[in-house]
């Protein structure tokens, strides 16, 4: 399937491409189950300082 997915760099992580490939995906679907279950109507705005320090400075 995929070339280097057994693949170990000891200087970038102790574990194969293929563990991170796994991992990326599950929490891909995860957010995408979060997603459909969520109800935008429900959402509650709330100022946050550190949040918009971060994001416009």
């Amino acid at each position: 399937m995929i070339r280097f997915s057994k693949s170990i760099n000891p200087e970038v992580s102790e574990v194969p491409v293929e563990w991170h490939l796994y991992h990326m995906l599950k929490t891909i679907n995860e957010i995408y189950k979060t997603l459909e279950r969520s109800d935008p109507k429900k959402y509650k705005t709330s100022f946050n300082i550190s949040r918009f320090f971060f994001t416009y400075v």
